[in-house]
């Protein structure tokens, strides 16, 4: 059966296959990559939320601060899409006093976030109807969005900005060169979590069509902590978690109870894993770092869109 493209519409064909059910689909036309079936999704609890992730949310924050800041001046107004635990936008709000909101859609993050002082919000209805601003944000949010829900993504983004007005995303990059080296053992395919790429081309197309110039479109290495390894580690995470079309959809009806399990299983191989990474990186990742050197197409895509009159 074809599948058609998202972004474009062409026909797309089968880049890998990951396991029996799942594949992997690009698009020749214009780069976008996504999975097949594209329904799966998994959600986490509370309880998924440890020390380490908070740690881990701090050096990202630092990072984007230091990669982007010359991108916002002070006092100006920032919202964004997706800031869990909100360290970016505080980083923004203590930094440049700019007037900032965190749109998360987890509790916990919500919840955080406003412990460490910054507005959130589940729902952009509780935004007063005109309140626009000058910069949205979205680090690593798209690619969990639902692919026949990304036009409704972009398109709320271009809503709530200024005339002029920039949109900053960050997300893997489809044209990244380890993903198509490593093919299923690339990291950053993330299973369930990432559910479609986007490229150069790919993302001038939807992004044109909701009034969103882009200005700026480039790849770059991520910082470690966010680095996708080559891995021994994803391919135990497809031993052990051997995921089945019936075990995670997104439905209405999965129970606290599966979800707060499901979260509670990741969070006790989270350790497992995390000394399996400091293994790992003694062995592969001055190989990656030379890959990354000689690679005109990194890991990380960046965009840097502006709102049409």
């Amino acid at each position: 059966m074809r599948v058609k493209c998202n972004i474009c519409d062409s026909d797309m064909e089968e880049l890998f296959r990951y396991n029996r059910e799942i594949s992997f689909l690009r698009c020749n036309r214009c780069d976008f990559i996504k999975r097949n079936p594209d329904s799966l999704m998994i959600d986490y609890g509370s309880d998924y939320v440890d020390a380490d992730f908070k740690k881990k949310s701090i050096r990202l924050a630092d990072d984007y601060y230091k990669r982007l800041s010359h991108y916002f001046r002070a006092n100006c107004s920032v919202l964004e899409f997706g800031g869990s635990l909100g360290y970016f936008v505080k980083k923004l709000q203590d930094n440049l006093h700019c007037d900032v909101v965190n749109y998360e859609l987890s509790d916990f993050g919500r919840n955080y976030s406003r412990k460490i002082g910054i507005k959130a919000i589940a729902n952009l209805d509780e935004l007063p109807e005109d309140k626009k601003f000058d910069i949205i944000v979205s680090m690593h949010v798209i690619e969990h969005v639902s692919t026949d829900a990304l036009d409704d993504f972009v398109e709320s983004m271009s809503e709530k900005l200024t005339h002029g007005g920039l949109l900053i995303v960050r997300t893997p990059n489809s044209n990244a060169l380890k993903l198509h080296l490593f093919k299923k053992y690339y990291a950053w395919l993330a299973f369930p979590e990432h559910i479609s790429f986007l490229g150069e081309k790919s993302a001038n197309q939807l992004f044109g069509r909701h009034k969103l110039k882009i200005l700026e479109i480039f790849s770059e290495k991520p910082h470690l902590v966010h680095y996708p390894s080559f891995s021994l580690i994803g391919s135990l995470r497809k031993l052990i978690f051997k995921f089945t079309v019936s075990e995670i959809t997104n439905a209405s009806d999965d129970t606290e109870t599966k979800e707060g399990f499901k979260s509670r299983i990741i969070h006790y191989f989270k350790d497992f894993f995390r000394l399996l990474v400091s293994i790992e990186s003694k062995l592969y990742l001055p190989f990656l770092f030379i890959v990354d050197y000689f690679s005109n197409e990194k890991d990380e895509l960046v965009i840097i869109a502006k709102k049409d009159a």
